[in-house]
Parts: C-alpha cells; structure tokens; sequence
C-alpha cells in the first residue's frame, strides 16, 4: 500500500521562512540604514564643536594677551555678537573655561577668576615637579628641525617685545616639550597650569615684561645635544627664576 505526500499547510498568521541569502541580504541592509542614520546624526552636530572651539580659542587669546584680567566680567550676548554666533557655542566655551579654573561665578555673573599668590605659588611648585621630568624625557624624542626653528624664534625675537609675543613663543617651546611625550594628560596639565600662572602675571603685574632668551638658549641647546640632565636643569632654573622674580615683585608692593 502506498503511502500518501501530505502537503504541510502553513499555519495561518505565520509566514514562510526567508531563504538563508535573502536572509544575510535583509540583514546587510538594516546594518546599513543603521549606519547611515548615525552618521546622519553625527553629522548635524559636526558644526556646533567647531563654533565652540572658535569661541573658546578667542577667550583663551584674550586671557593669554592681558586683554582678559581677574575680576573681568564675560558678557555671553557680547561676546555672541562679536563673535556672530549664537549662544550654544558660546555657553560651551564659556562652561569649558570654567571648569579649567579660569572663569568662576559671582552670583549670576561670569567672570575672569582672580587667581591668588598662594595658588599662583602652589601651581608654579607643581609645574616645577613635572616640567623638568618632561624636558628630561623629551630629550632625544624632539625633531631637530623643530629646535633648530625654535632657537632660532629666540635668537631673532626683538629686545624689546610683546608680553603677548614673549609668552607666544614661551608656550610654543613648553607645550613642544610636552606634546613631543605624546600624553594628553601631561600636555593638558601643562597647558592649564601655564595659563593660570600668566593669569595672575597680567592681573598683578600689568605690563611688567621679562626676557628670558638665555634661560630658553639653555633648554634649547641641551635638547639639541641630547643632554638629558642638562635639560632637567635648565627647565629648572627657568622656573625658578620666573617664581623668583614674582616673589620679589609681590614683596616690593
């Protein structure tokens, strides 16, 4: 007796299964519509880092050429103004300034922080911990073109500069040194640490403008040569002789 082929019914409500390629080639494109609509999402915000990033570059110029002294008041509407912009980006700056203790709040108002000689004292103390260690651990690591370019932005700076050019090429040297490690955390430290200590320069001493070609020829040259320890120290006494000379300035008040 032969058997009969039933054909299997499919049940109601339920639907055949795909084939396996049918299968990958839905699922390919569902990764891909993902995809897209992230990057989508990525970017219409790419533009609001970048108007932040211009608002916070012109603050920090500010505060790094006396333009921006303690006790200033940041005006949000003003600034957006100046800069054409609106005030997302610059509440972004602003809020980035304050938490690198360059800004505060005074009850409602936003301003340039003042910055006092215990803490100006205690930042210079920690810079003289890492900066020397940093001067010692780029020896060997720097670009010789890039030093050579340096000592020679020293050897033709004028004598009578700037204080905004004077620090200009101080920080281009320290922050050289420290970006040439390659550790963000390090150059960032750096970085904040020397914009809060010209903070309290500009705000306390105005105008008052020092040379130090032959402190930076010394960091220099033994860069240049690969002296390790010859670096470490001259990174010290640079150090030494700015916090030296504040000391000196404070007492003279």
């Amino acid at each position: 007796m032969k058997k009969m082929k039933t054909k299997s019914k499919t049940e109601p409500g339920r639907q055949k299964a795909k084939p396996k390629l049918e299968r990958v080639a839905h699922s390919r494109k569902s990764t891909i519509r993902k995809r897209a609509g992230r990057v989508s999402v990525l970017d219409a915000h790419t533009s609001a880092p970048s108007m932040a990033d211009r608002a916070y570059d012109y603050l920090t110029e500010r505060l790094s050429n006396g333009s921006l002294r303690g006790g200033d008041v940041i005006q949000e509407s003003r600034l957006a103004e100046k800069l054409n912009l609106s005030r997302t980006p610059i509440r972004d700056a602003l809020g980035r300034l304050e938490g690198e203790g360059l800004l505060e709040r005074s009850g409602r108002a936003l301003v340039v922080r003042r910055v006092s000689v215990k803490e100006f004292l205690d930042m210079l103390h920690v810079r003289r911990l890492i900066e020397p260690e940093a001067a010692f651990l780029a020896t060997g690591k720097m670009d010789l073109s890039l030093l050579a370019g340096l000592k020679q932005k020293v050897l033709a700076a004028p004598e009578n500069q700037t204080s905004a050019d004077l620090f200009a090429l101080d920080e281009s040297i320290h922050l050289n040194i420290a970006n040439s490690l390659r550790n963000d955390c390090l150059a960032d430290l750096v970085r904040n640490l020397r914009r809060r200590t010209r903070l309290f320069e500009l705000t306390e001493f105005p105008g008052k403008n020092r040379s130090d070609r032959i402190e930076h020829l010394k960091l220099i040259d033994a860069l240049i040569a690969n002296d390790a320890q010859g670096a470490r120290n001259a990174m010290l006494e640079h150090l030494d002789i700015l916090r030296e000379e504040v000391v000196g300035q404070i007492r003279s008040l």
